[in-house]
């Protein structure tokens, strides 16, 4: 292991991590949490004030096996949350490149699209609508949070005008994209007298349309 990523772990937050890596860093279990319920990217993300050393140490946890979505305990927050609550915009895009879960909701429902509206800037609440769109997650734009409230409403519950007015952009894509697919594949469906063939077809459709947003990633 990386000698920094050691000192970092067992003098930088001794306090927050698991004792077990302390002792010894090297046996390590990706799923060990501290005694706040933090997992250990959420650590990296919360405690190291460097941003290269956060990039660097989140990429290394990754590499042994840590999940970047997974939440603690306390709030269910992902480590993506907290960065968009802390407004630390690269780190919640280096955590979405990794392909961060956008759907996941914490005790109170929010997501992380709700907590870029209310912490962050125009900037990442784009970046987000749009990595929702390409990945067609309709279901990301209706979430509610525990009050009723989509990110849409919560942007303009607060007066946030603007970043409604984006989410809804997307959003209305993102339907109208869907709509033509399904359009399409009716239409499609007429023209075949075999129903096994028009599912092939949609399946290998289907197939490409993962393989591309995959590689958009990459």
């Amino acid at each position: 292991m990386n000698n920094h990523f050691k000192y970092y772990f067992l003098q930088q937050t001794e306090q927050h991590l698991p004792s077990k890596i302390s002792k010894n860093f090297s046996s390590f279990q990706a799923d060990e949490r501290n005694n706040r319920g933090e997992t250990l990217i959420m650590s990296v993300v919360k405690y190291e004030p460097d941003l290269a050393n956060q990039i660097r140490h989140i990429n290394l946890l990754v590499r042994y096996g840590c999940d970047p979505s997974e939440p603690e305990t306390r709030q269910n927050r992902t480590p993506l949350m907290v960065a968009c609550l802390m407004r630390n915009e690269r780190i919640a895009r280096h955590l979405i490149s990794l392909n961060a879960n956008l759907l996941i909701a914490d005790k109170m429902g929010n997501t992380a699209l709700m907590y870029a509206v209310l912490y962050s800037n125009s900037s990442l609440v784009n970046f987000i609508s749009d990595t929702l769109f390409r990945k067609s997650c309709i279901e990301a734009f209706r979430a509610k949070n525990l009050l009723g409230e989509t990110a849409e409403i919560l942007a303009r519950k607060n007066e946030k005008f603007l970043l409604s007015m984006l989410i809804k952009k997307y959003r209305l894509k993102l339907v109208k994209e869907l709509n033509n697919c399904v359009q399409w594949n009716s239409s499609q469906a007429q023209k075949y007298s075999s129903w096994n063939l028009f599912f092939i077809l949609f399946k290998v459709i289907y197939i490409f349309i993962k393989l591309e947003e995959f590689f958009l990633f990459f």
